[in-house]
């Protein structure tokens, strides 16, 4: 309940699920991760295009 350790604690448990998606093999190519972002911003603009 001390609020001087909440963000150590938030990043302990980010470096936590960090360090086990890495052993998993999960984390995303730079590529991977540039198409994923490239497609949902892709996505996005057309829905806004509908808009219009």
């Amino acid at each position: 309940n001390s609020l001087h350790l909440k963000p150590a604690v938030l990043i302990d448990s980010i470096l936590i699920q960090f360090t086990r998606d890495a052993s998993e093999g999960k984390l995303l190519s730079k590529e991977q991760w540039i198409n994923a972002a490239c497609s949902k911003l892709r996505d996005r603009l057309q829905f806004l295009n509908n808009l219009i």
